[in-house]
C-alpha cells in the first residue's frame, strides 16, 4: 500500500507477504501419499478380483451353493473398492496435470452398444434395464475409447443407482448439425435444486438421505467432466425433482471418415 507525506507525495510503501511454502509442501506430500496408497491398494485388489473370478469360473472345482453367494458378494465389493481406488488415482492425475487422454477417430455407436451391454448385468441387480436408442448410427468422433467408455459407464451406473426398481434407463444419441449428442436419462428422484450448481465439483454427493443407500467418493461426475473436456467435448445436465435427470455429452462429428481410421475396443 502507498503511504503519503503531508503534502501528498508518496513517502513509502507497505508490502505484506505470506509464506505458503509449508502449505505447498503439505499439499504435495498429501497428493503423493494418496497416489502411493492408491497404487498399493490396487495391486492386491486386482489379485483378489482375479482369484475370485477363477473360483466363480470353476477353476478350483464346483463351489458349494451356500458358498457361491458369499463369493459373489466378495466379487461385487472388490469391484466397488477397485472402482473407488481408480477414481482416487484419476483425480490425483487430473490435479497434477498427468492424466493421459489419447484421442483417435472412433465409431461411437459400437462403443455405446458395448457400454450398454456391459452394464446390463449391473442394471439387473437393481431390477432395471438399459435401453439404447441410436439415432446417429456410425457417427465418428475423436475420442479416447477407454476414457469415453469410462464416462458413459459412470453415467449409466449413477442412472441405475438412483432410479427406482423395475425402471428403464435410456442411453440415446442424436446429431445436431456438426455435433453428436449422447444422452443418459433416468427415472430417479432428480438432483436437489440446491446441489445442482456444484454437481461437478469433487466430493459432491446428492444429500445425506442418499449417502447411506448409495455410498461413494463423490468423484465420478467431476472426473467425467474433466475427461469429456480433455477429449474436446462438453457435458451438461437437466434435472427435475420427482421426474429424473438427463446428462448430455456433446462432441464434434468428423466428416467423411474412412474405414481404416475407425477404432473400437
Amino acid at each position: 500500500w502507498p503511504c503519503y507525506q503531508e503534502h501528498g507525495d508518496t513517502g513509502f510503501g507497505i508490502s505484506v507477504f505470506d509464506d505458503i511454502s509449508q502449505q505447498v509442501a503439505a499439499e504435495r506430500h498429501k497428493n503423493e501419499f494418496i497416489a502411493n496408497v492408491s497404487h498399493e491398494l490396487r495391486t492386491p485388489l486386482t489379485a483378489i478380483r482375479g482369484s475370485i473370478g477363477l473360483m466363480l469360473g470353476g477353476a478350483l472345482g464346483d463351489i458349494p451353493q451356500r458358498a457361491e453367494g458369499m463369493v459373489r458378494l466378495c466379487q461385487q465389493n472388490t469391484d466397488r473398492l477397485l472402482f473407488l481406488v481408480n477414481d482416487l488415482l484419476d483425480m490425483q492425475k487430473i490435479e497434477q496435470g498427468k492424466l493421459e487422454v489419447n484421442v483417435s477417430p472412433v465409431d461411437t455407436s459400437q462403443l455405446l452398444r458395448i457400454c450398454a451391454e456391459n452394464m446390463q448385468g449391473y442394471a439387473g441387480e437393481f431390477g432395471s434395464k438399459i435401453l439404447f436408442n441410436d439415432q446417429a448410427p456410425h457417427a465418428v468422433a475423436n475420442l479416447d475409447p477407454d476414457r469415453f467408455q469410462q464416462v458413459v459407464a459412470n453415467l449409466l451406473s449413477n442412472a441405475v443407482k438412483f432410479s427406482p426398481p423395475q425402471s428403464m434407463v435410456m442411453l440415446w444419441t442424436r446429431s445436431e448439425g456438426d455435433k453428436l449428442i449422447i444422452g443418459v436419462q433416468d427415472q430417479g428422484s432428480g438432483i436437489p435444486q440446491e446441489l445442482q450448481h456444484q454437481i461437478f465439483q469433487p466430493f459432491t454427493q446428492l444429500g445425506n438421505q442418499h449417502v447411506a443407500s448409495h455410498p461413494g467418493t463423490g468423484l465420478g461426475l467431476s472426473i467425467c467432466k474433466k475427461l469429456v473436456e480433455y477429449m474436446g467435448g462438453q457435458i451438461s445436465f437437466s434435472s427435475e425433482e420427482g421426474v429424473g435427470t438427463t446428462f448430455e455429452l456433446r462432441f464434434a462429428v468428423l466428416v467423411q471418415p474412412t474405414s481404416a481410421t475407425l477404432k473400437t475396443k
